[in-house]
């Protein structure tokens, strides 16, 4: 199965057989190979009952993956809003930042709904004069985008334009 594998991920590692993930472990440190652990908890947290596979997952580096940023789900709302042609004022993204769920999913399925709104009524999306109906299967305890901007002409911005 590993025959040349210069990498390996293993997901929901925490839950992973232990021999087996310590013979993997030792297979690809043998081969130079790396090897990418998820889990919900790091290594410290699992309980690991073989005394060689805690040593080398206490040896190995850690990372958490925290929820995004007010910075980073802005980011990705301009960018998903961008690569449909829209480009909202600032007010707007803020309107809806304040609003949205912090999940790159929400922030997608939002640009998606405003996006599908304007293109059914066959109009732009302007200002805070557009209400948009709620996405579809959106968690509860999340609110509806409401607002977005025009649709920016194809080709290259203006001098001094957004």
């Amino acid at each position: 199965l590993l025959s040349g594998a210069t990498h390996a991920v293993v997901d929901d590692a925490g839950s992973a057989d232990e021999e087996t993930l310590l013979h993997l472990y030792n297979r690809l440190a043998l081969a130079g190979a790396s090897l990418l652990l998820t889990a919900a908890a790091p290594p410290a947290r699992w309980g690991i009952r073989l005394a060689d596979l805690a040593s080398r997952l206490r040896a190995a580096p850690v990372a958490a993956i925290g929820a995004p940023d007010d910075a980073l789900i802005e980011a990705v709302m301009v960018k998903l809003f961008a690569d449909r042609q829209l480009v909202p004022a600032p007010e707007v993204i803020a309107y809806l930042l304040a609003r949205i769920e912090r999940s790159f999913d929400a922030v997608r399925r939002t640009v998606e709904a405003l996006d599908r709104a304007a293109l059914a009524e066959r109009r732009t999306v302007t200002g805070f004069d557009y209400a948009v109906p709620a996405p579809p299967a959106q968690p509860q305890g999340t609110r509806a985008p409401r607002q977005a901007r025009p649709r920016r002409p194809a080709g290259p911005r203006a001098a001094g334009g957004r």
